[in-house]
């Protein structure tokens, strides 16, 4: 799998939009991460500007046909040239707490791909990991920083702003005061224990699999160079959603799903994955998913098609028995079209992290 880093500058923002009761709290509120759809949609959208209807065709094609498959983009933190990748922290953790520790592990939100592989579990959290604003959770030998816990404490990943706004050009002044929600990435700058300062740069990054020499990955890459200079996102009139450039990485999951033993020393097949994409599963893929979450996406008004249909995700981290592989629904209420990634992006599990209800 590569791993491509959206490189962004410190106190960058953003905003990635969520579901609204109207168009006057379309902007109360962000999501605090990229997700898949919002991500394909910028990419096709992008194509379509540089290319022919062809070859965006086929671009469009290689996703519903599992030819090229992305995950939702997630947090990376750059440290001295080297990248800490964090992932979705898999729904069945919840399945693994007990009223002691349930609220803490609920807290968390993403686990860094050293605890994924390893399959950390909960009672082993404060041995082994930190945790970064307790929403993100890493291996100590992970962040390779010699700095004591007030530095660390010092560490974050973002923030939320939320400021007040007019909308100066409204005929009618009533309610016309709102807010514009932005997610902004931390500036770190933490000082080791010999007084060097080292810069922890926050980026965001996604997984995609796919065949670097087919025809249709030139297309995805250019159209994925060019999201720099346009932005992802909403509100990027105003100057959310820019970042520097693309860079990319080789990321390999070392995931064992079973422990090994002197009668079997080799770890056995994954049967077990979790997902890292939206996923919106055809209905002979529902019964393999063991514990999820469901989101509301779509919804936003157009100019000239009216207010797109809205459709029901499962959203990322959802454990499932096998591989699944989703589909691309239209959410048109017109000719035009107007698609919402639902492809899943699937890896496998630890036996950790099976969820227990399900363990043979």
């Amino acid at each position: 799998m590569n791993a491509i880093i959206l490189q962004c500058r410190p106190n960058s923002l953003f905003h990635f939009g969520k579901i609204a009761l109207d168009e006057n709290t379309s902007l109360d509120d962000t999501s605090t991460y990229l997700h898949s759809d919002t991500l394909f949609s910028a990419i096709i959208n992008t194509a379509s500007k540089i290319s022919n209807k062809s070859a965006v065709d086929e671009l469009v094609d290689a996703f519903k046909e599992d030819k090229i498959k992305i995950s939702s983009g997630f947090y990376c933190l750059e440290i001295a040239q080297k990248y800490i990748y964090f992932l979705p922290k898999p729904y069945s953790y919840n399945t693994l707490a007990n009223a002691e520790n349930q609220k803490a592990i609920r807290k968390i939100k993403f686990i860094s791909k050293r605890v994924w592989e390893e399959g950390i579990l909960p009672k082993d959290w404060d041995i082994q990991c930190i945790t970064i604003q307790n929403k993100f959770l890493l291996h100590k030998e992970e962040l390779g920083l010699n700095i004591s816990k007030a530095e660390m404490q010092k560490l974050n990943i973002y923030r939320i702003n939320s400021l007040p706004k007019v909308k100066v050009h409204k005929r009618i002044t009533t309610d016309a005061l709102y807010y514009q929600t932005s997610l902004q990435l931390a500036n770190n700058i933490i000082e080791q224990k010999n007084g060097q300062k080292v810069p922890v740069n926050v980026h965001f990054y996604f997984l995609a699999d796919a065949d670097a020499n087919a025809s249709y990955f030139t297309l995805f890459f250019d159209a994925l160079r060019l999201l720099a200079d346009g932005g992802i996102g909403g509100e990027r009139m105003v100057g959310c959603g820019h970042f520097l450039g693309v860079d990319m990485d080789t990321l390999e999951l070392k995931t064992e799903t079973e422990t090994e033993t002197e009668t079997e020393p080799k770890p056995t097949p994954a049967s077990y994955y979790a997902t890292l994409s939206l996923s919106n599963p055809k209905t002979t893929e529902l019964p393999n998913y063991l514990c999820y979450d469901i989101v509301t996406r779509g919804g936003r008004p157009t100019i000239k098609d009216g207010v797109l249909k809205r459709v029901k995700m499962i959203a990322e981290g959802a454990i499932t028995k096998e591989k699944v592989s989703g589909q691309i629904p239209s959410i048109s209420v017109t000719q035009n079209p107007f698609l919402r990634n639902g492809k899943s992006f699937c890896i496998p599990i630890h036996s950790n992290l099976i969820p227990k209800s399900n363990e043979a």
